[in-house]
């Protein structure tokens, strides 16, 4: 599934219809079960943050790229300027 499983944590639904990337109608239990998981995930010995998932990775990386080149451009530019 390339949506979000947070829904899913908060029902635990694991159908397909259940991960959609909505938590739009969810009940204040089920959004206080997503905090659960998020405080289980942010505190456990275990589980350790490691990155953060992008939709589109060649697009990911070729806004990464873009960003990477303008940053050196005006660094060019602030050399000349100093010279």
């Amino acid at each position: 599934w390339s949506t979000s499983a947070t829904r899913a944590f908060a029902t635990g639904c694991l159908k397909e219809e259940c991960m959609v990337s909505t938590l739009d109608g969810l009940s204040e239990k089920e959004l206080k079960e997503i905090d659960r998981w998020v405080e289980l995930y942010e505190t456990h010995d275990k589980y350790t943050f490691v990155g953060t998932l992008v939709e589109d990775v060649v697009e990911h990386i070729l806004e990464l790229e873009v960003d990477t080149i303008e940053q050196l451009q005006e660094e060019e530019e602030e050399e000349v300027v100093l010279v």
